[in-house]
């Protein structure tokens, strides 16, 4: 029998357990302090989007209409994808950009002491492509994910395609596709548009799994009640 099932409203506080009583109220003061905890981080989130939603439309007001970025930064408007996901993508090819979502990139041409299989980044070259660029695109993708898990829920259902189970909307990776491209054309290396295409497509569709494996056990540790049985 649980603490709130030892006692009625219709008992007489004298029959009521004290020590139940106590940890009544603690429970209701936690709960409390979780709910108020709740919402002021809800509202932190509300600002970030607000701020970041504003820095994104001046930006694409300075591009002008016709640029290809404004394009693809408004398809990923449209299909809800948070303006801070977005910045994200953007940021590999904009200084500006890049001081405000924290990337920090590695002077290209920099002598890099790195094992090269570790990398998540292949070749994206026709040919050789400098370790550097690799390992930016690879910092560049590891700030997304970690943008991505900061609001799992609203970016898993931003990103994926509900009418295709296990498949990336096109908006993002589009998105992505062109901002790795274009960084690669700024710094004369030859590449395949299509694989990096087929890889940045890839690289989201493991950010969904990953996406709903976490929201799925975090929604199992809020109510372990859920996964039990009798």
């Amino acid at each position: 029998m649980s603490d709130l099932e030892s006692f009625s409203p219709s008992e007489s506080s004298e029959g009521v357990d004290a020590g139940a009583l106590d940890r009544l109220r603690e429970q209701m003061k936690e709960a409390a302090k979780a709910m108020k905890s709740d919402q002021k981080q809800e509202q932190k989130q509300k600002k970030t989007e607000d701020a970041m939603y504003k820095v994104l439309v001046l930006f694409i007001d300075s591009l002008g209409a016709t640029h290809p970025v404004v394009y693809y930064s408004v398809k990923c408007l449209s299909d809800n994808i948070l303006s801070e996901l977005i910045l994200c993508a953007l940021s590999l090819n904009y200084q500006t950009i890049q001081k405000i979502v924290g990337l920090d990139l590695i002077p290209v041409n920099t002598e890099l002491d790195q094992d090269e299989q570790a990398l998540i980044v292949p070749n994206l070259s026709n040919s050789d492509m400098p370790l550097s660029l690799r390992m930016n695109i690879e910092i560049w993708i590891k700030l997304i994910n970690s943008t991505a898990f900061e609001n799992p829920v609203r970016n898993l259902n931003a990103l994926k395609d509900l009418k295709s189970p296990g498949v990336p909307k096109h908006s993002f990776t589009d998105l992505m596709s062109y901002i790795a491209q274009d960084y690669l054309q700024s710094h004369q290396i030859d590449f395949n548009g299509q694989s990096i295409e087929k890889f940045i497509r890839a690289l989201i569709a493991n950010l969904i799994v990953r996406l709903e494996a976490h929201v799925k056990s975090t929604q199992k540790l809020e109510n372990p009640q859920n996964g039990t049985t009798d």
